[in-house]
């Protein structure tokens, strides 16, 4: 299976503007990797998506997807790591916890991941530079999501350098949310999941830490009453 480049996922622009949010991103169509691993790619980003902005149900349709569609064009070698995805897809469509689809995203991640070593192919990963520090706001929810793009793209490709690169990337001054308690918390847990992030090595421990920052932007909008798109 040939390598693919790669451009992060989507969750950077769930950011860029609080008022929308945009697809954009992805790879490349006039690439030449098999189509069924874009549809994956954009399926899969669909459910990190839709996950961070706090919208659960709009992670059943494209799960739905990833757990019934066919198998012909993924070549035998990737087979099992096939399976393991649409188990993961299946326990996304039906639950409704926000940690426990974000940790099922993650496995999802790992067995894209083992896929593309099973079959030599992949994406080609390389690290953008982090959007510049900010005390609070979009601009800080900006490399926030920058490094969850990061985390993600560590585990599926796998890539240690952008799951470092993630790692740094959540290690800010926790955002100050005024009297809003709740919010101010989940600022300092997402700040406290840099050291977690550094100091996880297995893809367990990866798949827990990237779930935890998952569920932790997801609440947090949920909290503060955002709706991005």
């Amino acid at each position: 299976m040939p390598c693919f480049r790669l451009r992060p996922p989507g969750a950077i622009a769930l950011v860029c503007s609080l008022a929308s949010w945009s697809c954009a991103g992805g790879p490349d169509p006039a690439e030449t990797a098999p189509n069924h691993m874009y549809e994956h790619f954009g399926r899969v980003a669909e459910i990190q998506s839709a996950l961070i902005l706090g919208d659960l149900d709009a992670t059943r349709g494209p799960a739905r997807w990833l757990a019934t569609h066919g198998n012909e064009a993924i070549p035998v070698e990737g087979q099992e790591s096939l399976e393991r995805m649409r188990t993961e897809a299946r326990v996304i469509e039906h639950q409704t916890e926000p940690l426990e689809i974000a940790r099922a995203l993650g496995r999802m991640g790992l067995a894209c991941a083992s896929c593309h070593e099973a079959t030599g192919g992949g994406p080609s990963i390389s690290t953008d530079d982090a959007p510049p520090r900010a005390g609070r706001g979009p601009s800080h929810m900006l490399r926030h999501a920058w490094a969850v793009d990061h985390l993600w793209e560590g585990l599926f490709a796998p890539s240690d350098l952008a799951w470092e690169a993630g790692a740094g990337g959540l290690l800010d001054t926790p955002s100050d949310f005024g009297d809003n308690d709740q919010a101010n918390r989940l600022a300092r847990r997402v700040h406290a999941l840099s050291a977690e992030a550094r100091s996880a090595r297995t893809p367990r421990q990866r798949v827990e830490t990237y779930a935890q920052a998952v569920e932790s932007c997801s609440l947090c909008h949920g909290v503060l009453g955002l709706r991005l798109r």
